[in-house]
């Protein structure tokens, strides 16, 4: 053989023997991972489908979704107004001296959910309860005002507290209920009041303004009464209870009372 074939041959073996190689390991990657056929492939969706389901449905999922709530909070702020003397009827003695059935037309109606429409007759049903109950629609306490909020309006979680200081007072109005106080008029110094104010006057007290230091309040005794503001000092000074049926005789003390009305 001519030495010249000898180093051609040996090329072509190496060049040979590579090309097998590659091809050899190109096999066997392919090998290595099986063939999944369509039946099979369908089932692995099918169960993959399954678990995201079950993940979305788990306990762990549920719980922590808020419960939703069977009734919205109440929000004291939300009480309609009621002056004592609808359409400016001050001259009309009953009036004068209806910020007790006016307090109770508040807070009575807005618990009951009911709408205030035609708060003039409203009143004048509670002064005829109070003539049957009392005997007289003049002045009532704090008991007696309680009493008139449980028997006329059905509002059994009402109480009476006396009241120490003005940190107890606040402790009181919350979000969840409000107070409705007899107060001594004159200490309020309300500028909307003819002078020098009511010697028995009550109001309901919805909530507190920590920034400010005051009582937010619906005064039924002037028809800017709305929303009015007390500080916070002056309306706890200015609460005294009153005797039923007095006729604004001289008080013999200054009891500070408050008719506590939850909203639960």
């Amino acid at each position: 053989m001519n030495k010249f074939w000898i180093p051609f041959l040996i090329l072509l073996f190496v060049i040979g023997f590579f090309f097998w190689v590659s091809y050899s390991e190109y096999q066997v990657g392919e090998s290595t991972t099986p063939e999944v056929s369509y039946e099979e492939r369908v089932e692995e969706r099918q169960v993959e489908e399954k678990l995201a389901i079950e993940e979305k449905t788990s306990p762990a999922q549920e719980e922590s979704v808020p419960a939703v709530k069977e009734t919205a909070e109440r929000n004291p702020l939300e009480i309609s107004f009621v002056v004592q003397a609808p359409d400016a009827t001050w001259s009309d003695e009953r009036f004068q001296n209806a910020c007790e059935e006016a307090s109770l037309l508040m807070v009575g109606s807005f618990l009951q959910n009911k709408k205030i429409t035609a708060p003039r007759q409203e009143m004048l049903a509670i002064m005829a309860f109070e003539d049957k109950k009392f005997g007289h629609s003049y002045d009532t306490s704090a008991v007696d005002t309680n009493t008139i909020l449980q028997e006329y309006y059905g509002i059994t979680t009402s109480r009476v507290e006396d009241l120490q200081s003005v940190e107890e007072m606040k402790a009181l109005v919350d979000r969840k209920g409000v107070l409705i106080v007899p107060t001594d008029g004159r200490t309020l110094k309300n500028p909307y009041f003819t002078a020098p104010g009511p010697e028995t006057h009550m109001l309901v007290v919805l909530d507190y303004d920590a920034k400010t230091k005051e009582f937010i309040v619906h005064d039924p005794g002037t028809k800017r009464g709305a929303l009015y503001r007390y500080n916070e000092r002056v309306l706890f000074e200015a609460i005294a209870d009153y005797t039923s049926g007095t006729k604004h005789k001289e008080r013999k003390s200054r009891d500070k009372k408050a008719i506590v009305v939850p909203f639960e």
